[in-house]
């Protein structure tokens, strides 16, 4: 959005970058993980790769967006 990374797709999934107190809530939920590209890379500490669950939800999923366009424009 404007220039700004908000989610990336992949083999790992859909990841969003999101704030820590939303990344914080989202770890505590079965199949949510960290994003990392490579199994040996390092943690983007920003994003969360999304459960299939999530996935599944269309306006949790909707939500999820918006947060993280909004968090990325800072």
């Amino acid at each position: 959005m404007n220039g700004n990374i908000f989610i990336s797709c992949g083999k790992f999934g859909v990841a969003l970058k999101l704030p820590p107190e939303a990344l914080a809530m989202l770890f505590k939920e079965k199949g949510v993980k960290p994003l990392k590209y490579f199994p040996n890379g390092h943690v983007k500490k920003e994003y969360a790769v999304l459960s299939q669950h999530i996935l599944n939800e269309p306006a949790r999923l909707k939500k999820l967006v918006n947060k993280s366009i909004k968090f990325s424009q800072k």
